[in-house]
């Protein structure tokens, strides 16, 4: 709940109704989009890219060859916008871990991600 962490950074999925605001609820929002996005690829022509492959660099090689354009790998090194202040860690309690889990599976999983962890 909000009150249990008054620093975080809330998002809106639909401003200003539906606040995501717990890791179920944002669970549940990442399984419905990546969903979607698993089931239309194919037929626009899309090209998925993990977000961890945009953050270590991985994903040039595959959108270079997707759009037929050249991208030098050192394009991902800079970050463009984002907060200037420094994000505060929140942890989540074993409860709302569970709550995460069960909201992104059976999708992580297929994906290959194991979860998140609670150390």
């Amino acid at each position: 709940m909000r009150d249990q962490r008054p620093r975080g950074r809330w998002w809106y999925h639909r401003w200003p109704d539906v606040a995501v605001d717990n890791p179920r609820l944002f669970g549940t929002l990442w399984r419905h989009t990546t969903d979607s996005f698993l089931a239309t690829a194919d037929a626009l022509g899309a090209l998925l890219v993990p977000y961890e492959q945009l953050t270590t660099g991985g994903a040039t090689e595959s959108l270079a060859a997707h759009t037929r354009v050249d991208i030098p790998p050192e394009v991902l090194d800079v970050r463009v916008g984002g907060s200037h202040q420094k994000a505060e860690v929140i942890g989540l309690s074993i409860h709302e871990l569970r709550d995460l889990r069960e909201e992104v599976e059976p999708t992580a999983s297929a994906l290959g991600y194991g979860g998140p962890s609670d150390g």
